[in-house]
């Protein structure tokens, strides 16, 4: 019996820390001087074995002129990272905008996650 409830014991124990792992997602948005991110960066904690979604607006801020680029993730960050809608080159015309959809898968471990968009040529 003793035995049972000792195994019990230590199977809740390992069930509450993987309910609290967790890791914190980390997001920097880089953009041109004509060109603005909304929200400018965010961040949050994303528990494992989960999935966190954001979705973004890069906005052409020129009265004038046509924004082109590229919206891809910048190397060196935490893998997870993935653009599902948006990435890839663009051209907006002046005050327009396109969204941009950001999902991170964690890895098993936990810790701070990063990531850098940029939009630029």
């Amino acid at each position: 019996m003793l035995g049972i409830l000792v195994a019990l014991l230590l199977a809740s124990a390992a069930l509450a820390a993987a309910l609290y792992r967790s890791h914190q997602a980390d997001i920097t948005l880089s953009a041109g001087a004509t060109a603005q991110w909304y929200p400018a960066s965010t961040s949050g904690a994303v528990a494992a074995d989960s999935t966190a979604t954001w979705v973004l607006r890069l906005k052409n801020t020129s009265k004038t002129k046509t924004l082109t680029g590229t919206v891809a993730i910048e190397p060196g960050g935490s893998p997870g990272f993935s653009l599902i809608a948006g990435a890839g080159a663009y051209s907006l015309p002046p005050l327009a905008s396109r969204m941009v959809t950001l999902r991170f898968v964690p890895a098993d471990s936990t810790g701070t996650a990063t990531c850098r968009i940029s939009s630029g040529p």
